[in-house]
């Protein structure tokens, strides 16, 4: 059976957190955040700021994150969890995990399928009834780093010199002026669609891709809807014509929806490294891009 090829987890000990220590996230291609190991290296109080910053800074080196240990530790023998395993699930993904995992509960507990549905549930309440866009920009201040709602800000303003972070910011502020409920990334690596991610946007994530492997390793980014498409031609008009296939294919989009379009890089294709506003079906039908 196939594999997603993730091929290193960071799990972090930032008991003394040294301002000049480079962290060890940009050799890894993900990061686990183990309650655990955290709480034994340092001390129980110190444990829930920690992972406040663990978890941006993994996601401004645009790293996958998950969040673990302890989750919902009392439905191991009871059907339901505590008030505050639900809000630790929900802060967890407040904060901007791209995933969090449950352990002893579906391993050994008596109630693993309720602890998943329980935790499925947790989690789309969190998503949906999440804190307000106007708090975007706000926040509070926890050594040194905006947490909650302030974290997306100071993402957004922090200088990367990436292309495809500037890429990636120039489609959410393009997706938020036309009012666009969808930002659609062709990516055959999975890098672009990760700049995108990262960036927390309130619109539907959809990732096109060609690759098998990028199509499982995206699967467990945040907010990315992956999906296979039938070829990744050459030809940019091509190129658009079978996403825009693929999008009505899968009932993801309407004929004549605008949408915000971002591509990764791609060989011989004028769109490569770029952001568009299109209309699905247009390039079937030879039309110019919204505005031209």
């Amino acid at each position: 059976m196939p594999t997603c090829n993730l091929a290193s987890s960071a799990a972090w000990t930032w008991w003394r957190c040294p301002s000049s220590a480079a962290p060890p996230i940009d050799t890894s291609d993900g990061v686990m955040v183990a309650r655990g190991d955290l709480a034994v290296e340092t001390a129980p109080e110190i444990v829930p700021v920690l992972q406040k910053r663990i978890i941006f800074e993994a996601m401004s080196a645009e790293k996958i994150v998950i969040t673990a240990t302890q989750m919902l530790q009392s439905m191991i023998l009871n059907p339901q969890p505590t008030r505050a395993e639900a809000s630790d699930v929900a802060n967890a993904v407040l904060d901007g995990s791209d995933a969090v995992m449950l352990s002893g509960e579906t391993a050994v507990g008596r109630f693993p399928v309720e602890a998943v549905q329980m935790m499925d549930r947790i989690i789309r309440s969190a998503e949906e009834m999440g804190l307000p866009p106007s708090q975007l920009s706000e926040g509070g201040e926890i050594g040194g780093f905006h947490s909650g709602p302030g974290m997306i800000h100071q993402l957004m303003t922090r200088h990367s010199g990436s292309q495809g972070r500037a890429i990636a910011e120039a489609a959410t502020f393009a997706a938020a002026e036309v009012d666009s409920r969808l930002i659609v990334v062709f990516s055959k690596s999975g890098i672009m669609a990760r700049h995108i991610a990262a960036l927390r946007p309130p619109q539907r994530i959809i990732a096109l891709t060609s690759s098998e492997r990028t199509y499982r390793q995206l699967t467990l980014a945040w907010g990315l809807e992956p999906y296979m498409l039938e070829e990744l031609p050459p030809d940019s008009d091509a190129i658009l014509a079978s996403g825009d296939r693929t999008l009505l294919r899968h009932n993801l989009a309407d004929a004549g929806e605008l949408v915000v379009l971002m591509t990764g890089q791609l060989v011989d294709a004028a769109i490569s490294s770029s952001m568009k506003l299109h209309r699905v079906g247009d390039a079937a039908k030879g039309r110019p891009a919204p505005g031209d």
